[in-house]
């Protein structure tokens, strides 16, 4: 029965608006610049639910091509991509990494519910995840940081029980 419960929790994905009960525990700011992991003084407790905030966005090459935490932009279409366009095998090109590992950090269209694959214009993702009893690292993910400039600003949330029951989509860090 708990299992059956844990593997709702993680997949499902809830529609609902995340509340703004949540208290920044710690605030980062992820370079683009090269790839050392940022990671948090902060120690997850083991168990316990974390709401994680992304804002921003970088550039990551030259000619306006800029990226926030999931979407990147393409000025010769105008248009904004989930997966970066013209490049086989980078379907995480990137994307902002925890603890070395992609996830799908939920946007919103509307700044108030936020879903995966969703790109959200004011460049604002959140993310639940479950702490392990270690601090959480994030990186950005790209194959040459030549042309890289900027950074993403990470809040890390504790949670009240209304914000894991809005976003059910947890990931375990």
């Amino acid at each position: 029965m708990h299992k059956k419960i844990l593997i709702y929790l993680i997949v499902m994905v809830s529609l609902a608006p995340f509340t703004a009960l949540a208290a920044p525990l710690e605030t980062l700011q992820v370079t683009s610049l090269n790839d050392t992991p940022t990671v948090s003084s902060t120690v997850l407790e083991n168990g316990k639910v974390y709401e994680v905030d992304v804002q921003g966005t970088y550039t990551f090459s030259s000619g306006d091509r800029i990226a926030d935490a999931e979407f990147s932009f393409n000025p010769d279409t105008a248009q904004w991509y989930e997966e970066l366009q013209g490049v086989p095998n980078q379907q995480f090109i990137l994307d902002l990494l925890i603890n070395g590992f992609p996830v799908d950090w939920l946007g919103s269209s509307d700044g108030n519910t936020f879903s995966p694959h969703t790109y959200s214009p004011d460049h604002h993702y959140k993310l639940m995840v479950t702490g392990q009893e270690q601090p959480i690292s994030f990186t950005i993910n790209d194959s040459s940081y030549d042309w890289n400039s900027g950074y993403l600003t990470v809040t890390i949330n504790s949670s009240s029980p209304s914000n894991a029951e809005a976003c059910k989509k947890e990931h375990s860090v």
